[in-house]
């Protein structure tokens, strides 16, 4: 009988259920965008602190996401492939216009060339804003020339897996399809996080430097529950001056 083999996100699922809401919360975001940055630093605090009626819940709108199927990859493991087909209709990201779409090869290798300017890292930066990516900064620019308020940076995104072809609706920071997340996008930006300063490769099997990167985030967080609770003066009252000299004072 078949089976399908589990990976590794699998097991990393599997292991989050027995984790508190704002770990599993934490989880999520590391295997979805790679990274913490300040922002969610502070959102998984404030998780945590409410988890352990530090803050009261009310007052605030946060809510834990935890790490669930549709978070991580599909059908790992089965062989089913993924491929991006084409990025059309992009607005308000740099200064590109797309009256064509920006196309890819259904196999093999598709090289895209042009002169500074042209848009390429603007593309780019609308797949590791959707796709999976190391880096943390996906910041998406619009165009300088003119003015983006109220704008928000969109296209659409065409792929194609066995089953269907598939056109998505991006807006910037919206939640991709899980497809989507199958797909790596590696640049130079990327790369820096795997090359130390010593030009050597710093390499961990796929999925263990979640667990590395969660330490450091509960690390974190630890330092700031402890840096707060010595904001707050000791419970203990001073003794009465006229019992110092009793044998109980003593």
């Amino acid at each position: 009988m078949p089976f399908a083999c589990p990976t590794v996100y699998d097991e990393i699922l599997k292991w989050s259920k027995s984790r508190p809401l704002w770990q599993r919360d934490a989880l999520r975001r590391l295997i979805v965008n790679g990274s913490l940055g300040p922002g969610d630093i502070d959102d998984i605090f404030l998780l945590c602190k409410i988890a352990n009626d530090l803050e009261d819940a009310s007052r605030y709108e946060l809510v834990p996401i935890p790490l669930d199927e549709s978070h991580i990859c599909p059908d790992a493991g089965s062989g089913e492939a993924v491929r991006l087909t084409q990025i059309s209709d992009v607005a308000n990201v740099n200064a590109i216009t797309s009256p064509e779409p920006l196309t890819f090869g259904e196999s093999g290798l598709t090289i895209i060339y042009g002169d500074n300017g042209a848009g390429k890292s603007g593309y780019v930066r609308i797949l590791k804003n959707v796709c999976r990516a190391r880096e943390v900064n996906k910041k998406i620019l619009s165009n300088v020339f003119e003015s983006g308020e109220g704008k928000v940076p969109s296209a659409k995104i065409s792929f194609k897996t066995a089953a269907s072809d598939n056109v998505f609706d991006w807006q910037k920071d919206c939640q991709a399809p899980p497809e989507l997340t199958c797909i790596n996008v590696f640049d130079s930006g990327c790369a820096s996080l795997y090359v130390n300063e010593d030009n050597r490769i710093v390499y961990m099997p796929l999925g263990l430097d979640i667990f590395d990167k969660l330490v450091k985030v509960c690390d974190t967080i630890k330092a700031r529950l402890a840096a707060e609770r010595e904001k707050f003066p000791s419970a203990l009252e001073t003794l009465p001056a006229e019992h110092e000299e009793t044998t109980a004072g003593k």
